[in-house]
């Protein structure tokens, strides 16, 4: 006798299942096995490239005592304090080379791909799952944030496993109302430490409570008590990390970007938002000569542009497809819903909120504030491939981003590659050629207003200390960690004169752009303590000068 056939689901029970389906039990160690990958593609070249600037203030915070850490961030940069606790502890036990300072970094990213593994597997399957780690690793935002010594690598890690905890604790709770039960207390409270743990890696990171809210009110799946339980969580998540946003909106400019325009806010959001990361070349217009990894020339510039159009265009396909199919049974399909229905709010009201207000109010964007939504693109990206047919349309298009995708990683891991920093042959120039006891002179970044100078081209020595050991520093005044600040305070050369008639030679660093009535009150000022200048060196970005007695 033949057993009697159900009705079949409706799309909406479908899309229910897809979402609230529990992760595959089968192979549990992908997503360790991706993340572990990741790391060590990410890692990948990341000692040889030139610290700067911004590496700089993670060293000059991250090497002061708890106390010293504590009263600088009283003052300026407790947007990034979590970073900066964990990196004291960090370098304290392995150090500040290039490599040890960069590692966390690339580890928090494989955790990034891990947990793009679990989300993918619970809305699309292993195989796109995978997919999607292999886009998340070759993405270029998640690449360049991999050999960052900053915190937005991490700002991908906690964002990332928050999603994971959340999507899990609410599919929980849709399950058990269904067929009884409780949720986890623990599910919530994961939630409620990896939502504040964002906020205080990075106060932008915020936002994706933000993006979350918008999943929730829209989920057809869940009922008020469920959003109740939502907002619950995030507000305290919230009043946990309340402090460090209340001083950090005290701190005058710690919430900035520079001046944005419309046109420029959607080039960074289509381009380089995700498929750039910071440009190997310099932002003050000098120009970029040399490429030390590889002479690849100018070809990542229109490799990004090329990656952008490729996974826009996937992002769509998989967009229209799941609109168009919703009662289609193609599990790419069906698990592409809920794929979106959270990774476009994670993706666009970040983003939104950010640069809008940039645009209408005050600045406040960087493209790299943005890098914690990465996980959410290389999701959507595989969600697409996924719905390609045949399967050498879909194998051709993912081979075509990563080819794209090669200049850019590539462009990321030259010497020069951050920003055009030259850091790292300055001072090899210095270390080979000066002498313990001469003096060295660091100018100042921008043109001097007052008595006492903040930033300095003396950031190189930070990265690189050991090149400046045993030279006198003409016109140090007060330490960074005794002026609770990340550059210390300066003297300008003309306040220290006269103790350059007891110079034999003075190394002078100065930046190439550095302003010409600058330059040239300073070679006066050598000139009249009867010392005369050779240029030593001249990078993309620094100059250094050898001034010594005729």
């Amino acid at each position: 006798m033949d057993r009697p056939v159900s009705p079949a689901p409706r799309a909406d029970e479908n899309a229910g299942a897809a979402a609230t389906a529990p992760a595959s039990g089968r192979r549990p160690w992908l997503p360790t096995a991706a993340g572990a990958v990741t790391t060590l593609i990410t890692l990948i070249g990341s000692w040889h490239v030139s610290l700067w600037t911004d590496e700089a203030a993670t060293i000059s915070a991250s090497s002061r005592s708890l106390a010293d850490l504590w009263r600088m961030l009283g003052n300026i940069d407790m947007v990034h304090s979590f970073y900066y606790v964990v990196m004291h502890a960090w370098t304290s036990v392995v150090g500040d080379s290039p490599f040890a300072l960069r590692l966390p970094s690339a580890v928090a990213v494989g955790l990034g791909a891990a947990a793009v593994v679990v989300l993918g597997r619970r809305w699309l399957g292993t195989g796109p799952a995978l997919i999607a780690a292999g886009v998340f690793t070759v993405l270029p935002r998640a690449s360049w944030s991999g050999i960052e010594a900053r915190p937005y690598a991490f700002s991908i890690a906690f964002a990332a496993w928050a999603t994971v905890v959340l999507v899990t604790a609410l599919d929980r709770t849709v399950d058990r109302r269904l067929h009884g039960g409780r949720v986890p207390w623990w599910s919530w409270a994961g939630y409620v430490l990896l939502l504040a743990a964002c906020v205080a890696d990075n106060v932008y990171v915020g936002l994706l409570g933000a993006a979350h809210l918008v999943t929730v009110l829209i989920d057809r799946r869940l009922v008020l008590a469920d959003r109740l339980r939502f907002v619950l969580a995030a507000a305290l998540a919230a009043v946990l990390v309340s402090p460090v946003v209340l001083v950090s909106a005290g701190q005058t400019g710690q919430l900035g970007g520079g001046e944005l325009g419309v046109v420029e806010f959607v080039r960074n959001a289509v381009v380089n938002q995700w498929f750039l990361g910071d440009t190997p070349t310099t932002t003050t217009g000098v120009d970029r000569t040399d490429l030390s990894l590889g002479d690849i020339g100018t070809w990542w510039q229109p490799a990004a542009i090329a990656m952008a159009l490729l996974c826009w265009a996937l992002i769509a396909v998989g967009v229209v497809r799941a609109v168009r199919d919703r009662r289609g049974t193609d599990p790419a399909v069906t698990g592409a819903r809920p794929l979106q229905l959270w990774c476009l709010p994670w993706i666009v009201v970040p983003t939104v909120v950010i640069g809008g207000w940039s645009v209408a109010v005050t600045p406040m964007y960087s493209a790299r504030y943005l890098t914690f939504a990465a996980p959410a693109v290389a999701l959507l990206v595989a969600a697409g491939a996924a719905a390609l047919r045949p399967a050498w349309i879909r194998s051709t298009a993912l081979a075509l981003v990563v080819v794209a995708a090669v200049p850019v990683l590539v462009s990321q891991r030259q010497l020069y590659g951050k920003n055009s920093s030259d850091w790292v042959s300055v001072a090899s120039v210095v270390e080979q050629q000066a002498t313990t006891g001469e003096a060295v002179y660091f100018a100042p970044r921008y043109p001097v207003t007052g008595e006492l100078v903040g930033q300095s081209t003396r950031g190189i020595a930070v990265a690189y200390p050991e090149a400046f050991a045993g030279l006198t520093d003409l016109t140090l005044e007060t330490t960074p960690a005794a002026a609770d600040n990340l550059t210390g305070w300066s003297r300008t050369l003309q306040a220290v004169a006269p103790q350059l008639a007891e110079e034999q030679v003075v190394w002078v660093v100065q930046r190439i752009d550095y302003p010409t009535a600058s330059a040239d009150a300073d070679r006066a000022t050598f000139e009249a303590a009867g010392l005369r200048g050779q240029l030593v060196f001249s990078g993309p970005l620094d100059q250094v000068w050898r001034y010594s007695r005729s």
